[in-house]
């Protein structure tokens, strides 16, 4: 029972990289070396921007999406309760920026429901929601509408992702994220666009179809992590979610190890959440482009709780500390130099946005700590947090820290993490390439150890499965392709019209067309108890 635990512990990492790796090199080839989709209609857009005490980069962010290159557009930046002069700052600013206006939640009731308002104000059919601390480059729209516009191609778009780029890279923490937004990130949403179904948008930049978003039900205020809800609602709903490379996003990261693991923690709870709300869609054979999705979320959650009882079990148990421990160490390393692998082809192919990065490769050997390792134990932790932890009322939002820290206890902590991190990472790759060279030389001598004939059997097996799984996960990937278009190729209309009327948002949210009226204004102040009827 142990060895099938642990092999499964260490092949479905690499079974999941290799698979993203082969997708997302598909996408690239079938997709971005083609040239995008040629913008022929310019419709007007609604920038949403919900903020909560965002009075240090509020002013920045709007007079960046006042700058866009695209005629028609208005920017509403939705207060949710901001206890700073976030507020004043966004009510002087509609003085300078005709596109701008506010909406002034008395309460901090979340991002979903501020978005939600939002919704009912925005006078677009398409809605760009933009973190507070995020900004889009000039051009990025025109590369996002043509997706909603395109005749033939676009009448099942729901909602379209934007890349993301990392703004604040002063400290190692900024650059191993900004790594992981163009090695990890960006390549999983083009390997899942290949697949058929994206497993979450990016709350940082993504535009939606009103349409699609009334469709599904509107965010869920109830939902930890909004953007993973809706992209489960709106692909049960049969809308389509693509991910444009083209349109970069620049956003602002935590910047402290305290920051990132709040941040991981709320992420990995979402997407446990988001899973049991939808687990009913294997009932339904009409949702069967979802079941990878799901199997995916499934299979990581058992990984993550296996990976932390494999490595409790080999630390602790003394008597196989001496055969077993060196055999986990190998296959963390393996693990480790496959997910680096992976980074680099990602960096490679995700270059042409961001030429810069190129440099930060050599800050890549400590990542896999940052996005496996630690995204295993906030997994294995939220768990439990997820069933027994009852939220009481909508879950609301709070800023995290996306500035260095001044604090000397905190950076002496966040050093030490580094140097730790740093010489498991060195430890793991010195030992997976000596084992390497071993089973390349192969010298009579060396053979009388068998913890090194172990290594040597061991690496000759691994290097030959991984090539077969390459092999397989190709050979099944082009008859997936063949097989999604041949079925859905041709599916692209909607039963009903794409546009959003004042009639759907009135029975959608139950409030007087008077009241939404009101919102069409310049600006608006909203008492909660407007909303009671929601």
């Amino acid at each position: 029972m142990l060895d099938i635990v642990v092999s499964f512990v260490f092949w479905y990492p690499i079974i999941l990289g290799i698979s993203w790796g082969v997708n997302a090199t598909i996408f690239y080839i079938r997709r971005e070396k083609s040239a995008p989709l040629p913008l022929n209609e310019t419709p007007f857009v609604s920038i949403l921007v919900p903020c909560y005490n965002e009075e240090k980069i509020i002013k920045s962010t709007i007079k960046k999406l006042s700058e866009l290159d695209y005629p028609d557009y208005e920017i509403i930046v939705i207060n949710d309760g901001s206890t700073d002069s976030t507020v004043t700052i966004v009510k002087e600013l509609l003085r300078k920026h005709n596109r701008l206006r506010l909406i002034d939640q008395m309460r901090n009731l979340g991002k979903a429901n501020a978005l939600k308002l939002g919704l009912i104000a925005a006078k677009g059919e398409i809605l760009v929601c933009v973190d507070a601390d995020a900004y889009l480059e000039k051009k990025s729209l025109n590369y996002i509408i043509p997706h909603f516009t395109t005749p033939n191609n676009s009448e099942r778009v729901g909602a379209v992702i934007f890349n993301p780029r990392v703004l604040n890279k002063q400290t190692i923490f900024g650059k191993i994220q900004s790594i992981e937004h163009i090695g990890i990130i960006s390549m999983i949403k083009r390997a899942q666009r290949i697949l058929g179904k994206i497993i979450t948008v990016s709350g940082i930049a993504t535009a939606y179809r009103k349409r699609a978003i009334i469709d599904s039900g509107v965010w869920d205020t109830k939902m930890l992590c909004e953007d993973t809800d809706i992209a489960w609602s709106l692909q049960r709903r049969h809308w389509d979610i693509r991910f444009e490379p083209r349109a970069v996003a620049w956003t602002l990261v935590p910047m402290t190890i305290f920051s990132i693991v709040k941040q991981r923690f709320r992420w990995a709870t979402g997407v446990i959440q988001a899973l049991l709300k939808n687990v009913n869609i294997l009932k339904s054979y009409k949702q069967c482009r979802l079941y990878l999705v799901c199997l995916e979320q499934f299979l990581t959650i058992i990984w993550s709780c296996f990976w932390i009882i494999v490595l409790t079990f080999y630390i602790f148990d003394e008597s196989l500390r001496n055969q077993y421990f060196t055999t986990f160490i190998w296959i963390s390393a393996y693990t480790t130099i496959s997910l680096i692998i992976f980074i680099v082809s990602g960096l490679i192919i995700d270059r042409v946005y961001e030429k810069k990065t190129t440099k930060d490769i050599l800050f890549a050997g400590i990542l896999p700590l940052i996005y496996v390792y630690m995204g295993a134990i906030t997994i294995f932790f939220a768990i439990p947090n997820t069933f027994l932890h009852k939220r009481k009322g909508k879950p609301i939002w709070n800023t995290i820290d996306r500035f260095t820290s001044k604090h000397i206890f905190k950076r002496g902590i966040e050093l030490g993490v580094i140097i730790i991190s740093s010489i498991i990472i060195l430890f793991s790759i010195i030992n997976f390439f000596l084992s390497l060279i071993l089973w390349t030389i192969s010298p009579e001598v060396i053979f009388n150890n068998q913890i090194i004939k172990d290594a040597i059997n061991l690496t000759a097996f691994t290097f030959s499965t991984t090539i077969d799984i390459v092999y397989l996960v190709v050979f099944i990937g082009v008859l997936w392709g063949i097989y999604n278009k041949k079925k859905y190729g041709k599916r692209r209309y909607r039963e009903f019209p794409v546009k959003t009327t004042i009639k759907d948002i009135v029975t959608t949210f139950n409030i007087e067309d008077e009241v939404i009226n009101t919102f069409k204004g310049r600006l608006v102040t909203v008492e909660q108890n407007i909303f009671n009827k929601q």
